[in-house]
């Protein structure tokens, strides 16, 4: 086998019922099929396997703005439980579009390699720890969801939820990149062809509400992310954030507290650990200023 995921992502502040949700988890979920089955593959291999698989991965862009919008900051308890529900919801109903998307054509053909078929769900087996950082009630009716799964022998894809960091695709979207806070209302973004000018959306009026991910400790991060893969079958391009204009220096016991708590919350993976060296407002230094797209291996990631 060779491991392929097609990539969609939902612009979540955009979103104004749980009707216009549902669409969209399944016109993502159609699109990304039509993807798979009309996509050119160098090597016909990965073409076979991908259409077994049929694996997708569809993550959120603009949490941030969703989150000042309703003037509610990441690491508060009313931010986590803001975040469980909008990852509860993501979830549900990708799995619901899927399950659908199963009945009008089939199931994935390798879809009894997966435990979608015994009735598997993400609540199954998420560490349970995170329910010490929230533990607002579930708000759908996942039992019933399971059951039907279960009569359908399996859902359309092997899987449906990945979120990564939405770099290139938060460009032309205007909003901010995937689940990250923003680090500044206003940055350079650049790739490898142009730069431009990004702003935080309606950072104007918001200006107060938006958070900076250099004011967000790590740990408090690790929890956000953690809320995320409770309900996510695949893992998260989570990145960090280190404030080090006042102490350069990053401890070892610090770094290993960081990584026994992302164990702790059943955070599978981490990704860039940003570092701020310089204030802009001080310096001609504008490291901090600026943004790269930076997609998996090779750009492998981009949406």
């Amino acid at each position: 086998e060779v491991a392929l995921c097609s990539l969609a992502a939902i612009i979540v502040p955009n979103i104004k019922s749980e009707e216009e949700y549902r669409s969209a988890c399944y016109y993502a979920l159609k699109m990304i099929g039509k993807c798979i089955h009309m996509a050119d593959y160098a090597l016909p291999h990965v073409g076979w396997t991908a259409k077994q698989r049929m694996s997708a991965g569809v993550g959120l862009v603009g949490v941030a703005y969703a989150l000042a919008k309703k003037g509610i900051r990441y690491n508060t308890q009313e931010g986590f439980d803001e975040i469980h529900r909008m990852a509860e919801r993501h979830s549900y109903h990708l799995i619901e579009a899927s399950l659908q998307i199963a009945r009008e054509t089939q199931v994935a053909p390798w879809i009894h390699k997966t435990k979608w078929i015994e009735g598997w769900l993400p609540i199954d087996t998420y560490k349970k720890n995170v329910d010490k950082i929230t533990n607002v009630p579930l708000q759908y009716d996942w039992e019933d969801l399971r059951r039907r799964i279960i009569e359908n022998g399996g859902i359309a894809h092997s899987s449906l939820v990945a979120h990564m960091p939405t770099e290139s695709s938060s460009k032309p979207a205007g909003v901010p990149n995937g689940l990250y806070p923003i680090r500044e209302l206003s940055i350079k973004k650049s790739d490898q062809t142009n730069v431009i000018d990004w702003v935080a959306v309606d950072g104007d009026i918001l200006k107060d509400k938006y958070q900076s991910a250099w004011d967000i400790p790590t740990k408090d991060l690790i929890k956000v992310y953690a809320i995320f893969q409770k309900f996510c079958d695949q893992a998260i391009s989570a990145d960090f954030y280190k404030d080090r204009t006042k102490d350069i220096n990053v401890s070892d016991s610090e770094m290993l507290e960081e990584y026994l708590d992302m164990v702790r919350y059943g955070m599978k993976t981490r990704y860039y650990q940003n570092s701020r060296v310089s204030n802009v407002q001080d310096s001609d230094d504008t490291s901090s200023s600026q943004s790269q797209d930076r997609g998996c291996s090779g750009g492998a990631c981009d949406v």
